[in-house]
């Protein structure tokens, strides 16, 4: 990790002296850590600041729950929060269809939809990355074509709300770092993120993702601490 945060100050330190001010993407493994890493290098605002985070992971959820649920992806408004760092939280308590819960959907059919039967989307994903289809970069592919569409939104000001990860401050468990949750993308870069009521199962969940992500970022910047550039 210590490796791979100097790789990061290097390009950054060459950033900043061309005079950089835009907008950051980061889509890389670990994009959340690496996003604070950044910000701590550059001085740039962490709202300037976007790790591509568990957007893809997201648009598989939404895809397959269309699928098992039978209506189209379009209907479904589903989010996998946290990071690729760790395992992403499926935030089933805030996850609808057509404006429904999915809670509602098990509670009146419990025999045909229950979280035993979603279970196999969430492990799919996960599996997603070192499936065989990866080995022909079409995994690689898929983030590519995410990129595309976040650069889209921020060039057309499209002010969409993504789970991409950003930064935060005393919110969903963690003192500060970037978490990818739902926040809402323009041209500005993130605008503001959007408050999620979780579970309590959901919230011990996100809790070992942030332990992880804030063990992640240490491991690279033991002895340092501030966020002006050079730090």
């Amino acid at each position: 990790m210590q490796q791979a945060s100097a790789v990061v100050r290097r390009f950054v330190n060459q950033w900043m002296e061309t005079g950089f001010h835009g907008i950051c993407v980061i889509a890389t493994p670990q994009s959340e850590v690496v996003a604070l890493w950044i910000m701590k290098f550059s001085g740039l605002a962490a709202e300037k600041i976007i790790a591509l985070g568990t957007m893809l992971d997201t648009a598989f959820l939404q895809w397959e729950l269309g699928r098992h649920f039978q209506v189209n992806a379009k209907n479904v408004h589903a989010y996998m929060i946290g990071s690729t760092l760790a395992n992403g939280v499926p935030a089933w308590s805030r996850a609808y269809i057509g404006g429904r819960p999915i809670l509602s959907y098990m509670m009146d059919d419990p025999e045909r939809y229950s979280f035993e039967k979603l279970q196999p989307i969430v492990t799919q994903m996960q599996e997603l990355p070192s499936e065989p289809l990866a080995e022909n970069r079409l995994f690689d592919y898929s983030i590519a074509l995410a990129l595309v569409e976040l650069t889209r939104i921020i060039l057309e000001d499209e002010r969409m709300i993504l789970t991409v990860g950003v930064y935060v401050q005393d919110k969903f468990g963690m003192a500060s770092g970037f978490i990818s949750i739902p926040a809402v993308i323009g041209a500005s870069g993130v605008k503001t993120t959007v408050p999620l009521t979780l579970s309590d199962s959901e919230q011990k969940q996100l809790a070992t993702v942030v332990k992880a992500l804030e063990e992640a970022v240490q491991a690279g910047l033991p002895n340092e601490g501030g966020t002006k550039r050079g730090v």
